[in-house]
């Protein structure tokens, strides 16, 4: 199995280590295609290209899809977790330009790793509540979204921070709204490759997103937003990725995910937000 990071820590205050979480394995990238199509289940146009995760294309109209590890993850009410990605949004025919974005969603809605929400700015998590019309929402779930269109919901959200289209948002089950939302200082559709780390600390409460522009020194450390993580998924879930474009064909990849990349040291690290713990991953059981 590719390598999990391992007591990663953020030495930006002092916080009590917390105990160690479970986190389900990632993809084993040294086995292609393969070792995606043994651990994730893909929906819609989600597929393996090789030796990564191609969310959707860049198809003229539209594409949807997800990708969800079929092994679930374990979760208490003090379960802390960082996880590591690498991800490229890239218009192919015109570079800095693109739609609609995608997201690193956490649920237990009922279809497991089956699913899948609409469209466009609903980036494959968002959609209709349950028992009305097609595509239904995600939900239960928590969703980190990386929107790089503006849509009427950005500019009537909850949060102005989402009222533009390079935001890094969090959502709340299949809610096209941002609970809290914040302009990264990196350029998500720049088509460069981005590190992104996911923290959760599960004794404060707190969820944790930074970025690092591929070959750059400097760490955009966003604020941190406060959620309960146990209350809202309960104690197991699926964990993956949603995303659409329509009408400006763009590719969004998964490059990496679950490898030793650490965040930087705090020199290194500009626009802090507020989190700092000793988080590990380890591998979770596999669901019967």
């Amino acid at each position: 199995m590719l390598k999990l990071s391992a007591s990663s820590m953020l030495a930006l205050a002092a916080i009590a280590v917390v105990a160690p979480s479970t986190l389900a394995a990632c993809p084993d990238f040294s086995l292609g295609e393969a070792g995606w199509e043994q651990q994730l289940k893909f929906n819609g146009d989600a597929k393996a290209n090789g030796d990564f995760l191609r969310v959707v294309p860049a198809t003229l109209g539209a594409a949807t899809g997800s990708a969800f590890l079929k092994q679930t993850c374990m979760l208490d009410e003090n379960s802390s977790f960082e996880t590591h990605f690498t991800f490229k949004m890239e218009n192919p025919a015109d570079p800095g330009t693109g739609t609609d974005g995608f997201a690193f969603v956490m649920h237990s809605d009922p279809r497991g790793a089956k699913a899948i929400g609409g469209e466009g700015g609903n980036l494959g998590y968002g959609g209709n509540p349950a028992g009305s019309m097609l595509p239904i929402r995600i939900t239960p779930s928590v969703a980190i979204e990386f929107d790089i269109y503006k849509n009427p919901e950005d500019a009537n959200g909850k949060h102005p921070g989402s009222n533009n289209d390079n935001h890094v948002g969090i959502n709340i089950n299949g809610e096209l709204e941002s609970e809290f939302a914040v302009n990264p200082e990196v350029n998500l559709k720049s088509g460069k490759l981005i590190d992104a780390w996911i923290a959760y600390d599960g004794v404060a409460d707190l969820l944790s997103v930074s970025l690092r522009e591929e070959g750059s020194n400097l760490v955009n450390f966003l604020p941190s937003f406060s959620l309960n993580l146990f209350a809202t998924l309960g104690p197991e879930f699926y964990v993956g990725f949603t995303g659409s474009q329509v009408g400006v064909p763009t590719n969004i990849d998964i490059v990496a995910w679950g490898d030793s990349k650490t965040v930087p040291e705090p020199a290194a690290i500009v626009g802090l937000g507020v989190v700092a713990a000793a988080l590990q991953l380890v591998k979770t059981r596999k669901r019967a």
